[in-house]
């Protein structure tokens, strides 16, 4: 009977125990893979400093809304200047919020969202588009991140670097640099002697140079006690702060004002009559002209001279190779003008030309250095024998040739052959509420011919921060 029940025990456990062992691997199987989840979690979690994450299939969706949103604000942007606008894809909430200064294409713009997937949620208003400032800690000019701008400053740039590395598209030398130029505008005013009106500067980000660390542009509007108001510019580079500095005072002209008031376009006037002298010079070990644009009235004169005050002989030509033998047959060209002597050049037609100035040198025999390039507009008023394209390049010219208080733009582009596209530094809205109009008039009133213009308003830059202070 014993005998029995142990050989019965013994088949139940030999029954029973592999499914006991694989309840027991499954169990660990789970367990094993429960660890892996929370691994994969906490690799994709976010950082100090990184982007929310967001599943790769997502975040493609996100991000083709987000071009494709921004493409159709830009058309009509293209339309009717909407003065600063921005679509960004917020990482935390995943949400695209889009922000629009102007009001006039609401109903465009709900129409365009009104379009994507309702999963997508799209957080659109209508406000000025500013910088944003640290909320945790609050950020003065005696602190950044808890540490004193002297601190900042004492850093060398692999130590900036390291700081940066913890945050996104170089966030944080925005920041910096933001804290670095208001401070020394502020030191620029007691040099200067000038009282600000305003109890505190804003300071405005304008273009930045791709480096490491990257050169930004800041610049602010300084509406001083002796009635007038300046424009301020400085760039930083990583710590660096002052290598450029410019001030100009801000020129809002009577007349100008008087024909906005009273919805009157402003005449051309003519300052273009007489015949240019362009030097071409070296300065320094500096290859450069007197000046690189010139204007001539075709109805009052047709020459233009150059004079050669390099050490080298050089020849003016239309815009190509270097090398002799690649200058195509039918390009113009001018004869050699040796060091000390001039030439006088005579044009027979209105347009857009563009040269070199080339050195001819004994070592290069077949190949001709570059010396500097120029530009030379021949206009008559009214005229209509150009291009849609040759009316935008002399437009920009016009607008170059202008001096640079009365238009205080820091980008003049073609608008990929579309309009003449004019960026000014937004900041002067400050001196000026109404300065888009203003300008556009203005503008309008340099160029004797039709030319679409648009005026925009480059900067402030809107990012998305979040810097932790670090004891």
């Amino acid at each position: 009977m014993k005998t029995r029940l142990l050989i019965i025990i013994g088949i139940i456990m030999l029954t029973t125990i592999p499914f006991v062992t694989f309840a027991v691997l499954d169990r660990y199987s789970d367990y094993v893979e429960h660890m892996n989840n929370i691994a994969e979690e906490e690799a994709n979690a976010p950082k100090l400093g990184d982007k929310y994450y967001i599943k790769p299939q997502r975040k493609a969706e996100l991000v083709t809304v987000e071009l494709d949103l921004r493409e159709k604000i830009m058309q009509l942007h293209q339309k009717n200047s909407l003065v600063s606008f921005a679509v960004n894809l917020d990482h935390q909430t995943q949400e695209i919020i889009v922000t629009v200064e102007k009001t006039h294409f609401n109903t465009e713009i709900e129409e365009i969202i009104a379009q994507y997937p309702d999963d997508i949620s799209i957080v659109f208003t209508n406000e000025k588009i500013q910088i944003t400032y640290f909320s945790e800690p609050e950020q003065t000019l005696d602190t950044f991140m808890g540490k004193s701008l002297n601190y900042w400053k004492s850093l060398n740039e692999d130590q900036l670097r390291e700081y940066n590395s913890k945050f996104d598209r170089g966030e944080f030398y925005y920041a910096l640099g933001e804290l670095l130029a208001k401070e020394y505008f502020l030191e620029k005013l007691v040099e200067l002697n000038l009282v600000n009106v305003n109890d505190d500067l804003t300071i405005h980000t304008g273009f930045a140079l791709e480096s490491d660390p990257p050169r930004i542009g800041f610049n602010t509007v300084v509406n001083a006690t002796d009635g007038f108001s300046y424009v301020m510019h400085t760039s930083v580079n990583g710590n660096r702060l002052g290598e450029y500095f410019n001030m100009a005072k801000l020129v809002f002209e009577p007349h100008i004002l008087k024909a906005i008031a009273e919805n009157k376009p402003v005449p051309f006037i003519n300052k273009f009559g007489e015949s240019p002298t362009i030097y071409i010079v070296t300065e320094d070990g500096d290859d450069k002209l007197s000046s690189n644009a010139v204007i001539i009235d075709f109805d009052q004169t047709n020459t233009i001279t150059f004079v050669n005050n390099s050490p080298n002989p050089v020849r003016i030509q239309e815009v190509g190779e270097n090398k002799i033998d690649e200058i195509p047959k039918d390009s113009w060209r001018t004869k050699a003008i040796i060091p000390g002597e001039s030439l006088t050049m005579q044009f027979n037609s209105t347009g857009f030309y563009e040269f070199n100035v080339k050195k001819i040198t004994d070592y290069f025999p077949d190949y001709l250095e570059h010396h500097a390039t120029g530009e030379i507009v021949i206009f008559t008023e009214n005229m209509t024998d150009y291009t849609f394209a040759e009316g935008l390049l002399m437009g920009s010219t016009f607008i170059q040739d202008a001096p640079r208080p009365e238009i205080p733009w820091q980008s003049i582009g073609a608008g990929n052959n579309r309009e003449l596209e004019i960026g000014i530094v937004d900041s002067v809205i400050e001196a000026f509420p109404n300065a888009y109009e203003y300008y556009l008039t203005k503008s309008k009133s340099l160029i004797p011919f039709d030319v679409p213009i648009i005026i925009e308003f480059r900067g402030p830059i809107t990012l998305d921060r979040e810097l932790e202070n670090e004891n």
